[in-house]
């Protein structure tokens, strides 16, 4: 099945692949409060340049953000806040089966 230009594989892959990192999901919960400029993400995260741009570029591609403008603020999309409930949603059932004794998660 196709979405678009993507297969729904490249969709669920780009996703996760976003969504697998801490920087990113930083990034993303703050954006579901602001939309959050270049400099504001480096303030958040710490990181330089580069690092910035790669873990953008990450969200950008699995279209969980975006941007208006070339230099504009960048923005959570309703696919990144899909993805956010859909997060937390999987991590609360986590919760339930771990403390009904059917899962061990470790730490």
């Amino acid at each position: 099945m196709k979405v678009g230009e993507y297969s729904m594989d490249e969709i669920v892959f780009n996703v996760f692949k976003a969504a697998c990192n801490n920087v990113r999901l930083k990034i993303l919960f703050k954006m579901e409060e602001e939309k959050l400029t270049y400099s504001e993400i480096k303030e958040l995260t710490g990181l330089s340049g580069t690092g910035i741009t790669f873990h953008m570029d990450i969200l950008l591609q699995a279209k969980l953000v975006e941007r208006t403008t070339e230099r504009g603020p960048y923005r959570i999309t309703e696919m990144g806040h899909v993805t956010l409930r859909a997060l937390i949603h999987m991590q609360n059932k986590i919760r339930r089966l771990e403390r009904s004794g059917l899962v061990e998660v470790g730490v």
